[in-house]
């Protein structure tokens, strides 16, 4: 699928796909716990002979901890997306004049949604449920909380690399010409 324009929607899609994510994750990360704590609290009648605590600390306490690399993989799939934008900037083709007003334009855009964007993850961390799980995705919160300046930034790096003026050959797929 490679259709001239498809990039100018690429800031939108970060900033749809770094609230989803980060929420997608935290909703996850608070439903195991609520579920593991539900669990070690369940108590059998003795004559059973299960202890259904040391069970559940066993098996789900172990999956809990190794959750904690969802914080992670939110930021470095934020951060690779981002990257990406800036390499299909620099190997896309577009007309300079027309392009560099387009770019701008929706660059402008893009910011004014990533503030309502940010503002809305910002209610979000005041939650009484969600809001202890998100102030724990520590880079995930600064990006969303930053998310304005990231998207400015990137969208001008990506201007700046559309509109450098490097030679581009069509037969080499966008490639630069050698």
């Amino acid at each position: 699928m490679n259709k001239k324009g498809q990039g100018i929607t690429q800031l939108f899609i970060l900033i749809a796909i770094s609230m989803v994510l980060i929420l997608f994750f935290s909703v996850w990360i608070f439903g195991f716990n609520t579920l593991t704590n539900a669990m070690e609290d369940i108590e059998l009648p003795a004559s059973t002979g299960i202890n259904f605590t040391d069970i559940t600390k066993d098996t789900l306490s172990h999956v809990n901890s190794g959750m904690a690399f969802l914080r992670i993989i939110a930021v470095l799939m934020i951060f690779g997306f981002s990257l990406s934008i800036i390499i299909t900037s620099f190997v896309d083709k577009v007309h300079p004049g027309l392009g560099f007003v387009v770019h701008l334009f929706v660059t402008a855009i893009a910011v004014v949604f990533a503030v309502q964007v940010s503002n809305a993850y910002e209610a979000l961390l005041t939650n009484n449920v969600l809001g202890e799980t998100l102030q724990s995705f520590t880079g995930g919160t600064f990006i969303m909380l930053n998310l304005p300046v990231w998207v400015t930034v990137i969208g001008f790096i990506g201007i700046i690399l559309l509109m450098s003026g490097i030679p581009k050959d069509r037969l080499l797929g966008g490639g630069t010409v050698k």
